[in-house]
């Protein structure tokens, strides 16, 4: 692909109008009514990253199923050293994941993860991505990797303890989730697995207290209300499981104030 193909210089007799790429049969192509505002290039490196971010930038303006192609495009249109681009293709993952794109951010985290083999960023990201995909063995391979080459971190924890519950790793999972809480106790939602993953290996007084906090952080949650009420009733404490059910049921089907608002 020429440069042309991806932007039009304002010397060019095409500038006003986007190239339509040659795509094969089985593929629609999609031009943008509006096309992405055109980008000068220049040669001095110093504007390498600014000039890759603009295009990174115009890249949600071109049609999904020229991602990939644009990106491989990018590695040899700028000349920026390893730690810019690494930066740049994590910062453009993180976000082709927040819009849903998984498999283009799985490689473009990947290619990030190539330029920075000692850094744990991508690998972290890439491993929580395996977590949306529910693919939890993925997962925990990747971010024992990102544990190995990096410190402590909240997210990896709490990636790691999820992904371990996923798989029915109780033990290991627990280990993970202290730490992340450790790190954040005012998460709810660390605590309510804390307590599934006590609860697991038969510690039910002590998930018994975790759930309790889950519920002082969230206390609406049904969830958190119905989990305690299963532990307490594997700790043999049936009066207080009666109760937690009813309030989840509460919570289920919250009352109606008289001017037709739910209230809690």
């Amino acid at each position: 692909m020429s440069n042309n193909d991806l932007v039009a210089t304002p010397s060019s007799p095409q500038a006003s109008r986007r190239r339509r790429p040659r795509r094969p049969d089985s593929v629609v192509s999609q031009v943008p009514a509006s096309p992405a505002p055109a980008v000068e290039l220049r040669n001095d490196a110093s504007s390498g990253e600014t000039r890759l971010r603009f295009q990174l930038a115009s890249l949600a303006r071109i049609s999904d199923n020229l991602v990939t192609r644009a990106v491989r495009a990018y590695d040899r249109l700028f000349a920026l050293d390893r730690e810019d681009q690494a930066e740049v293709y994590l910062d453009m993952g993180k976000d082709l994941v927040q819009r849903g794109k998984y498999e283009q951010a799985l490689e473009v985290l990947r290619r990030a993860a190539r330029l920075r083999p000692d850094s744990s960023e991508a690998l972290l990201a890439i491993g929580l991505l395996h977590l949306r995909q529910q693919a939890p063995e993925a997962a925990v391979r990747v971010l024992e990797q990102a544990k190995e080459r990096g410190g402590p971190s909240y997210e990896l924890h709490r990636g790691l303890g999820e992904a371990l519950i996923m798989l029915g790793k109780y033990p290991e999972a627990l280990q993970e989730i202290e730490a992340a809480v450790g790190l954040k106790p005012h998460v709810a939602d660390d605590h309510y697995r804390l307590g599934v993953a006590l609860d697991r290996v038969g510690r039910y007084e002590e998930a018994i207290r975790a759930f309790g906090r889950a519920i002082e952080l969230a206390p609406h949650e049904v969830l958190y209300h119905q989990s305690l009420g299963f532990t307490l009733e594997s700790a043999g404490r049936r009066r207080d499981a009666i109760k937690c059910f009813k309030r989840a049921l509460e919570l289920e089907r919250p009352s109606t104030s008289p001017n037709g608002v739910a209230a809690r």
